[in-house]
């Protein structure tokens, strides 16, 4: 997993939803979740500053648990959306909740932060863990065909030769700039490690984004949304 340096946290938590890259790829998942958050438990993990867990929280659920293994971005998210009823919590391993406690759940650009297939297992994993049967499970992760492309949030170098598993450059265009390490991953990375955790894949989309304003966002998605559920 990346370490963020304090400066990286508050420069990643300014850059929201709206108007940003990420902004299709969450209005798609929240098609693939429909209304189906209201009056229900939701884990959002790999939570961040708490962007995420506040657009779950939006979707209609009554009560949000965000987690994330940063202790500055935990730190930040509880500082800035306790207030709206949330709750955060720093894992570093196991959820601290039982199994099958909750409905839903919802985890964004947390897979190209696992260093390894073993890694990204044991989190999707635990999080099937902690979900009831039939419940949903939507994944928000990095488009492999993305790199290179510029995007308004920022790009990820393009490298020869990426093998599953190497390291990859990602440029943020934050408040300011700076740079993080990522994972490239295969979509069959992402499909093995799914179904090896004991969900099943409903659905995969590429959203792209519509209208004026943007980059590379409306020619190839930056992100993949992967809509699953517990077997």
């Amino acid at each position: 997993m990346h370490k963020y340096s304090s400066s990286q946290v508050e420069s990643f938590a300014a850059l929201g939803i709206v108007n940003t890259t990420t902004e299709p790829a969450f209005r798609c998942a929240a098609r693939m979740f429909s209304n189906s958050l209201r009056g229900k438990a939701v884990l959002d993990f790999g939570c961040g500053a708490g962007r995420s867990t506040m657009f779950v929280k939006a979707l209609g659920a009554r009560t949000v648990i965000g987690a994330d293994i940063n202790k500055e971005m935990i730190r930040l998210a509880k500082k800035k959306y306790n207030s709206h009823g949330l709750a955060f919590y720093n894992v570093t391993g196991r959820i601290p909740f039982r199994d099958s406690y909750f409905d839903s759940a919802f985890t964004a650009h947390m897979l190209v932060e696992s260093r390894t297939t073993k890694e990204m297992l044991a989190v999707l994993t635990e999080i099937y863990r902690v979900l009831k049967p039939s419940s949903t499970l939507v994944i928000v992760t990095s488009n492999p065909k993305a790199l290179g492309h510029e995007y308004k949030v920022g790009y990820t170098k393009r490298k020869k030769g990426l093998k599953s598993g190497d390291r990859v450059d990602t440029v943020i265009n934050g408040r300011p700039s700076f740079t993080i390490k990522d994972t490239y991953w295969t979509e069959q990375d992402y499909h093995r490690a799914i179904s090896q955790a004991g969900f099943k894949l409903v659905k995969a989309s590429y959203p792209l984004a519509k209208g004026k304003g943007w980059l590379d966002e409306t020619k190839v998605a930056p992100n993949i949304v992967y809509k699953c559920m517990k077997t």
